[in-house]
C-alpha cells in the first residue's frame, strides 16, 4: 500500500518544476527606490516567475541524482541519510504570472493571470527510509509513521487588485483571486507500520488520512475544482524607511472528487510474502496495488469532495532606505504549510550605478536551514527593468551539504 501511495507523493516535489513568488522581489527595490509608498504614477506590465525548492534534510547532490534518475547507490542515499532527523521538512512553492496595473486618479488597480504549484511535506527519518530503502529493513521492528504530514495543489488564477494611500505615510491593498484547480493530495498520519521478520504481512497500527484527486496525466492542466484567495497588505512611512505587512492566501481549493483512504486502528495485510513492496526496485507489476491491498485490510476507500485551505502566511518586511550606494531590507515570515518554519530574511542591495544594483541575501527557516542567494537588477532605457535572483551557490560549493535551490526572474515595463 505504501510504495505507491508514497512514492505518488515525493515524485511530485522531486519532479514538479515551475515558477513561483514568494518574499519581495528585486523589482520593488526599482519601483520604491525612496520613500515613495506608490512607486509612481505610471502604467506598468510586469511578468515574474519564482521556483523555489528546499529541504532541512536532502542534501543538492542528493536531489539532483533524484531529479537525473540515476541509479540510487549506498553512498548518494547516505549524503541524505547523514542529514536526517527524528522530523523533517520538504517544500516547493512556485509561480509564474503576468500582470498589468494602472492608476486611476489616487488608486492604482491592477489585473493579473497565472500558475501556480505548491507541495509541502513533513515526516520522520522512517518515513524517508521506508521510499528508498525498503520496508525490509524493518523486518521485526516498526517504523514510525507519526507526525506526517502532506498537502499538494496546483492551480490556475485570475486576480485583480487595488491599492490606496489612506494618508501620506500609510497605503493599503487587496488582491482578490478566482483559481481554477487541478490536482489536489492532502496526507495526515499517526501511527506506525509493523513489518513481520519473515515478511509474512504487515501491520498498520494508528490513524490515516489520504485524499487525492483522480487525474488524468494526459492533461497538462486539468480542471478538479474551484477556489478562491485574497491578500491583504499596507506600507506605512516611517521616517525615511518603509514597514511593510502582508496577510497572503487566504481562501480554500475546493475539489469536485478525491479518492479518499481512511485508517483509524490496526490493519494487518497478509497472504504473499510481501519483504520488499515499499522497496523503489518493486515494480507495479510485481507488487500488490495500493487498492487491492486496501481491499483486504479493511482500510476504508471511498471517493469524496475535497476541501483544502491555502497556506495563509503573515509577511513584515522593513526596508532601509538610503541616499548612499547601499539599501537594506529585513523580513519575518510564517506560513501555515506542513513542516514550515518561521522564517529571517536579511538583504542587503549596492548600487553600481544608475542602472544596475546587485543583491545578496540570507535567510534562515522556512523549509530549508541556511541559505544564501545573490541576484541583479538592470535597467534599460529608463522604461524597462529586469531583475534575476538565484540560489544555486551552495550546490556549487558544497553539494554533500547544502540544501535547497531558487530561480526567480521579473521584467518589469512602464508606460
Amino acid at each position: 500500500m505504501l510504495r505507491q501511495l508514497l512514492l505518488f507523493v515525493c515524485g511530485i516535489v522531486l519532479c514538479s518544476v515551475s515558477l513561483f513568488a514568494q518574499q519581495g522581489s528585486l523589482a520593488d527595490a526599482w519601483l520604491y527606490p525612496d520613500s515613495s509608498l506608490e512607486g509612481g504614477k505610471e502604467r506598468r506590465i510586469l511578468f515574474q516567475g519564482d521556483f523555489i525548492q528546499n529541504a532541512s534534510s536532502l542534501p543538492n547532490y542528493f536531489i539532483g541524482q533524484v531529479y537525473q534518475a540515476s541509479f540510487l547507490d549506498d553512498e548518494i542515499k547516505n549524503t541524505a541519510f547523514n542529514r536526517l532527523r527524528a522530523n523533517n521538512r520538504l517544500g516547493l512553492d512556485a509561480q509564474a504570472s503576468l500582470a498589468f496595473s494602472w492608476q486611476s486618479k489616487d488608486i492604482r488597480y491592477s489585473l493579473a493571470a497565472g500558475h501556480r504549484e505548491f507541495f509541502a511535506m513533513s515526516y520522520t527519518d522512517d518515513v524517508f527510509r521506508l521510499i528508498f530503502e525498503g520496508n525490509s529493513r524493518f523486518a521485526g521492528q516498526k517504523a514510525s509513521l507519526d507526525k506526517v504530514n502532506v498537502r499538494s495543489f496546483n492551480y490556475q488564477f485570475f486576480q485583480v487588485g487595488a491599492e490606496k494611500n489612506i494618508r501620506d505615510t500609510w497605503r493599503l491593498g487587496a488582491q482578490a483571486r478566482i483559481l481554477r484547480a487541478g490536482r489536489g493530495i492532502r496526507m495526515q498520519s499517526a501511527g506506525s507500520l509493523f513489518t513481520e521478520a519473515n515478511g509474512e504481512y504487515l501491520e498498520y497500527n494508528g490513524s490515516l488520512k489520504l485524499q487525492h484527486t483522480i487525474n488524468d496525466t494526459s492533461k497538462t492542466l486539468e480542471h478538479q475544482g474551484t477556489g478562491f484567495a485574497l491578500d491583504l497588505y499596507s506600507r506605512m512611512r516611517i521616517g525615511k524607511n518603509i514597514l511593510e505587512l502582508t496577510l497572503g492566501d487566504l481562501g480554500a481549493l475546493f475539489y469536485n472528487t478525491a479518492k479518499t483512504y481512511e485508517a483509524d486502528g490496526t490493519y494487518r495485510y497478509e497472504g504473499i510474502v510481501i519483504t520488499d513492496i515499499i522497496s523503489p526496485e518493486a515494480t507495479i507489476s510485481t507488487a500488490p496495488t495500493a487498492d487491492s491491498i486496501i481491499a483486504r485490510s479493511g482500510v476504508s476507500l471511498q471517493n469524496k469532495k475535497l476541501s483544502m485551505r491555502l497556506p495563509v502566511f503573515l509577511q513584515a518586511g522593513y526596508r532601509i532606505v538610503s541616499t548612499g550606494k547601499l539599501n537594506h531590507y529585513v523580513s519575518l515570515r510564517y506560513m501555515l504549510g506542513p513542516g514550515y518554519l518561521p522564517q529571517l530574511q536579511y538583504r542587503n542591495l549596492y548600487r553600481l550605478g544608475k542602472a544596475v544594483q546587485l543583491a545578496n541575501t540570507i535567510s534562515i527557516g522556512g523549509f530549508g536551514r541556511l541559505d544564501h542567494e545573490i541576484g541583479a537588477l538592470v535597467q534599460i532605457r529608463k522604461k524597462y527593468v529586469f531583475t534575476l535572483q538565484t540560489q544555486a551557490l551552495e550546490y556549487l560549493i558544497a553539494p554533500r551539504i547544502t540544501s535547497g535551490h531558487a530561480l526567480r526572474a521579473a521584467l518589469v515595463a512602464t508606460f
